[in-house]
This record gives structure tokens, sequence and C-alpha cells, in this order.
């Protein structure tokens, strides 16, 4: 677990990144009191300048990963970046295997893997005066081949399992110059899996109880070449098969197996230890600096947690397949129980569903996307970057960092009704906040709620059944802010409901919420947390669905008028045109365009986003050219492709003057 005491800190002032929006979750560059705030950094980089008080910690890559639950896979710090490893085409990668993260494995006795013995090792340790020398004293074991069904003569195979996905180039084998002509391999096979398991049983051949399947890249039965070097196709690869079959008049020997790739690792990942805030906490947005050029992508998740162990541990109780949680005393199972059981008693280990978040999805580096956002105050976190790289591009990180803050409240749960409504109809809701305080929190006077279909009004406000004046502080498309009298310790469970009126066009939006102090505008927004707040059991949320879910997903285009007479006198000079797109998960090309009978488009418009939502726009007579169109009918579509299919609406629009 990585404790704040373990942190290099600094106090700094000076001036960072503003975050904007209804609710900035940060502001910088103001010379206020910021009580409680803590920026944390994992990488490189001085200390932020910032105008408010705060306190930095900071940890090395290798330092924020060293500790349990930490990684770096097929990773290297280059200068000051944290980047994906990369081979050097020139480079024997065989000898240093282990020391980049990978693993070689020779098989024994049921065809479970082993490590192999040192003898074996002598065939890739780098020294061409030793040799692995395939005499009957070896272990020689069946492999199945799936394509022909039918099991290959003995081998003695080897896998050499990389550490991450390289694109390996060539493979070269031989034996002592002094055998190279009486100690030539007859046959092998070499194969190559990228490891994923979700191909487990498809690939052409098997290690039958050993969990390794392949593709088959070469099967030569004729040799007689004492040096033998192969290309290998152009694709990533995470182990590598080499089986040598037995010799019929002499023996066969190995001095060098040598590996050879070129560019980086397709995927690399770094994981942190578990982070602890020394308290629950709310979260900022989460700040990288770093690159990540074209065909490279990098992707950034968040967990956070209530305990400084995000996995379950079980045990075995011998009672047919039971398992229990508890060790033989009867206590919960930690990580340091569980590692003092026998063997056998260790049934493994799952997510701690209970006490921690899943993994949020996957936010690109570089998206409007935060993996911080929109989590409830909690006392533990822990990161993780993925790298996805091509053989010559790859992404790279000199640091991550967040800011974080004492709740405001202990509890904040909050709901909504209605729960299901028409698509696209302007409805009132009542959104219901329940807060509970320990005593120590300072309390809020502001309430943010996030309105992805657009506000039309924010109505009313209550606290325990009475009406209350307050003020609209922020509204635009995205939601509206409120400033009410201020709720601390006095005010603990009783509800705030906040009437308003807005529409909903995509199935199960969430309707998200935050509160802060305005006396402490530095220190970030609390997220509520959906629950029942208004005590009535009825399966508090936030999410909204949709009345009509199959409905289609273009409305009838509304028109202002279904005339248009450009002359000039203030009637009908133009023809306003609305629709709304329901249920567009992804982004999707949209379309709308005016057509002549004949079909020929005589005006586009500008492009909307293919996401659900309102949109407008309007026709003044005019072709794309900017030219009045001569008098008659036309036909206005709207069209859209999504992963529904392709649909479209139309309207018919007379044009006279």
């Amino acid at each position: 677990m990585l404790a704040q005491t373990e942190w290099k800190r600094w106090s700094h002032n000076g001036c960072a990144t503003r975050v904007t929006g209804l609710f900035p979750l940060l502001l910088f560059c103001l010379a206020l009191d910021a009580r409680g705030l803590t920026i944390y950094r994992i990488g490189d980089g001085p200390p932020p300048d910032l105008e408010v008080p705060h306190e930095f910690v900071q940890w090395t890559w290798e330092e924020a990963a060293a500790a349990p639950f930490g990684q770096m896979q097929t990773l290297n710090l280059d200068a000051y970046y944290l980047a994906p490893h990369r081979l050097d085409a020139a480079v024997n990668i065989a000898p240093i295997i282990t020391e980049n993260g990978g693993r070689t494995f020779a098989f024994g006795n049921y065809e479970t893997a082993i490590e192999p013995s040192a003898h074996e090792g002598s065939a890739w340790d780098g020294d061409r005066d030793t040799a692995f020398v395939g005499d009957g004293s070896i272990l020689w074991r069946w492999m199945w081949s799936r394509q022909q069904n039918v099991r290959f003569p003995p081998s003695k195979y080897w896998v050499f399992d990389l550490g991450g996905l390289f694109t390996l180039s060539k493979i070269r084998f031989y034996p002592r110059d002094r055998f190279r002509f009486e100690r030539v391999i007859d046959s092998f096979v070499v194969g190559t899996s990228d490891g994923d398991s979700l191909k487990s049983g498809t690939r052409d051949l098997r290690i039958a109880a050993a969990g390794f399947d392949f593709d088959k890249v070469y099967q030569v039965s004729e040799n007689n070449s004492a040096t033998i070097e192969l290309a290998l196709p152009p694709r990533p690869v995470r182990q590598l098969l080499l089986a040598f079959h037995r010799n019929i008049n002499s023996f066969w020997e190995i001095a060098e197996i040598e590996l050879y790739g070129t560019g980086y690792s397709a995927f690399a990942r770094y994981q942190s230890a578990i982070i602890d805030l020394g308290g629950d906490r709310s979260l900022g947005p989460l700040i990288w600096a770093g690159a990540q050029p074209v065909g490279s992508r990098i992707e950034l998740r968040v967990r956070r947690g209530d305990d400084d162990d995000p996995n379950a541990y079980w045990r075995t109780t011998f009672r047919g397949s039971e398992k229990t949680r508890l060790d033989r005393e009867g206590r919960i199972l930690n990580r340091s129980s569980y590692e003092k059981l026998q063997s056998g008693e260790r049934a493994g280990t799952t997510y701690d569903a209970s006490n921690w978040s899943g993994w949020s999805a996957p936010v690109a580096l570089g998206s409007a996307g935060n993996p911080l956002a929109g989590s409830r105050p909690r006392r533990y976190v822990q990161l993780r970057a993925d790298f996805h790289s091509t053989s010559e591009s790859a992404g790279r990180l000199q640091y991550l960092q967040f800011t974080a803050s004492p709740p405001f409240a202990a509890q904040i749960t909050a709901e909504i009704a209605p729960k299901q409504v028409p698509a696209g109809a302007v409805t009132a809701f009542t959104y219901t906040l329940r807060p509970s305080f320990v005593g120590t929190e300072p309390g809020f006077d502001l309430v943010a709620i996030d309105t992805p279909g657009g506000i039309a009004s924010v109505d009313e406000v209550r606290i325990d059944g009475q009406a209350i004046s307050f003020t609209v502080t922020g509204s635009d498309d995205a939601g509206f802010s409120v400033a009410i009298p201020r709720i601390d310790v006095r005010r603990t469970e009783d509800l705030i409901e906040i009437d308003f009126r807005a529409r909903v066009f995509q199935y199960g939006t969430t309707f998200s919420g935050r509160v802060a102090d305005s006396s402490r505008p530095y220190e970030l927004a609390q997220t509520v947390a959906a629950g029942d707040a208004d005590g009535r059991e009825d399966g508090g949320s936030l999410r909204v669905a949709l009345a009509q879910v199959g409905q289609h997903p273009i409305s009838p285009i509304a028109l202002s008028s279904p005339v248009c007479t450009p002359d000039g006198d203030g009637i009908n000079d133009r023809v306003d045109f609305a629709y709304d797109l329901i249920n567009i998960v992804d982004a999707a090309p949209v379309r709308s365009a005016l057509y002549g009978l004949d079909g020929r488009v005589r005006r586009t418009f500008d492009p909307q986003p293919g996401i659900s939502g309102h949109f407008a726009g309007s026709w003044d007579g005019r072709d794309d050219r900017g030219e009045v169109l001569a008098p008659g009918l036309y036909i206005l579509r709207v069209e859209v492709t999504s992963g529904r299919g392709h649909h479209q609406a139309s309207r018919i629009i007379a044009l006279a003057y």
C-alpha cells in the first residue's frame, strides 16, 4: 500500500491547469485559501506552480509500482519517460528473456510446465562453447496436431514466453562448430502464439495437458543444414515453441538458440500500488504529461476502494467443492493469512466488489472523458495505464497527476424521479438528495446536476418539504447549478428536493450530481452516490429509461411552416426544422440535405454530431451556391447510420414566391 508518509512532499505556490465547466472541479491561479487540497503525482517533473496553499506528494514510477498490487509489464524508463520496451534488431534476446520479464519453460512428467534445467539452459545462454545434446537420456514427449488429428513423433520442446507481445523477425540455432557435420537436427517444429486465452484450442499445435497451443510456422522433416535461420511472420508474438524430434541415426545438439525481434511491445501495462489518501477524498481530473504518436494509444483506468486490498481470498474446506472466506479460526482471510495457508487450502482470489469499485471503462489520453470523475469519496485509489503500440510507434508518459480534497459531507445519497420517460419530451423531474454528516465536514451550499439532454427550466427547491429561495448560478446544454442555504451537520438527513424540466434522448441516461462550498472555491466538488434518498425503498437510482426502447432513432421532423416564401416580407422567408436523435449510443454519421423530386441534392446542411439529442436547422429557399431555387416541391431528409442500421426521416417543403 502506498501511504502518504512514503511520498516526497513539497508545499508550493504558483499556477497550473484550469478545469472549466458548470462546477469547476478545481480553479487554479487565484490566491485564496485552499484548505485540504493535495496534489498527487506518479512520475517525473518539478512541483506544479500553483498560487494556492496545497500539499504536493510525488513518487517515481518504480516506487509507485513496487508495493503489493503494483506492476510494470514490458515497460522501460527512457530518460524521464515511461515507455514500452523496444527490441533492437541486432540483439539476441534469448539469453535475457528472464531479465526482460519473460520466462522459459520445459516439460516434465504429465507434460506440466517446469523451469528448464541448467543443462537445457546452455542452449540459450549466449555461450557457443556449451550445448544441449539430444541423446537418449533426455525426456521425450508427444505433441498433438489439431489439424492432422494425430500425435507428432516424440519431441523435446521448450516454450519461450517473451513477457510481452513483440514482433519477432527471425530465429537461428546451430550446434558447436566441431560437431557441425555430425550433430545436425533432422526435423523440428516452430510455432508462435500471441497468448490470447480466447483463442485457446483453436491453434494448430497443442501441448496436451500444459495449457499451451500454437500456430504452426515451420515443420521441417528433412533438414541437413547445421545452422538454421528462419524468418518469422511479422505479427505480435508472446510465446514461441521449439520442438526437436529425435534423430534416426545420430544425436543432435544445440549450442545456441538465438531470437531476434524489432520494434515496441504491442502491449504494456503500468499499474500503481494501492494509494492511501489518508481518509475519504473527492478526486479531481487526471492530468498527464507525455506523448501519444499516431498509431499508438494509451488507455487510463482507475478503481477506488474503502480498504487497502481489492481482493477477496478463499479457502477450501475439503467438504466437496465448498469454499469459504474465513480462516480456520473464523476470521476473514486477508492477503497475509491467505499466504500462510497450506497450498492445498488456497482456493484462489476474486474481486472484492463489496469494498471496491470495478476498473473504470478505458479512457484514452487526450479524450474528453475522465476516469477519476463521477466516483463517491473513498480513501484508496489505484491507477492503470495500458500502452497499445505498433512496431514503430509507442506512447510515453512523463507523469500522471490528480488532486484530492476532503468531502463536504460524510455521504450524499441521491435519486431522480420519474425513472422512465418518453423520448425527447420535456419532462418534470425531481432530484432528491439526502446528506449525512459525522460532525467534522464543513457542509455545502452549491448543487450541480448534469442534464445530458439539455435543461428547460429549474422550478423549485425544497428542504425538508419547505420551498426555499435559490439562485441558478449556471445553466447550459450539459446541466445546471443552484445556490441554496448552507447544508451542514445541523441538517443531517434532511431531504433536499430540486424540481426541474429536461429532455431524455438516450436509454439509461444518468443525471450525475455534485455539491460544493462557495467559501472553498478551490476544493473539489463532491460527487453524490446513487441510492434510496427518499426512503421509499423503490430502488433509488440516477438513471432514467425511455418508455419506448425500440422506437425509430430519428423523430418526425418538425417544420415551422410547410411552405417557404423567400420574398423578403418577413413571413416564411425561411423554414425552421428540428428533429431528435434517440438512443444513438456511439457517434454516428448524420446527413441532412434538401433534394429535388428528381433525387438530386440541392442543399446540404451543416453536419450534426451523431449522438442522441435535439437538433435544429433552417432553409432559406436557396441551393448550395446561394441561388434561389425554382418554385416547387422539395424533400428534406435526415439520415443516420448507427449500430442499429441505416435510418432516415423526410418531410416535403413547398417553395413558392
